[in-house]
């Protein structure tokens, strides 16, 4: 399914496989790959630099912040979605999202055509980004 705008979107993942499904699936639909990052300490800069216009953030990641530690500092200064990729969406763990304003979840395993749909239904049909 190849979607009507090429949106750009940044995956923060340090599991090669998950990253890398994720990373074939957005850009067989024409999505833009705009940069996979292991680490949430990299995250604030690089959106500083280039803004993209979804981030999909793994609960578990290198470095000294995890998904929901990434999510929170960025979340001030980034009003896009924000997508949250795990196996793991336990009830206590949606409490902690609660503040931090996650616009979804997908599981590490997922359907292409539910993310396509996921990712789009945040925008506007007649929305065209940069």
């Amino acid at each position: 399914m190849k979607v009507k705008y090429r949106r750009k979107i940044m995956i923060v993942e340090n599991e090669s496989t998950p990253a890398a499904a994720l990373r074939m699936a957005l850009k067989r639909s024409g999505y833009i790959i705009d940069g996979i990052l292991a680490r949430g300490e990299d995250v604030e800069k690089r959106i500083k630099k280039k803004t993209p216009d979804v981030i999909f953030i793994g609960l578990k990641l290198g470095g000294r912040m995890n998904g929901i530690e990434t999510a929170q500092r960025v979340r001030p200064f980034f009003s896009k979605p924000i997508i949250f990729i795990s196996d793991d969406f336990k009830k206590k763990k949606r409490v902690e999202f609660k503040g931090i304003g996650p616009n979804g979840y997908i599981s590490r395993v997922f359907d292409e055509k539910e993310l396509i749909d996921l990712i789009e239904s945040f925008f506007d049909d007649n929305e065209k980004l940069n």
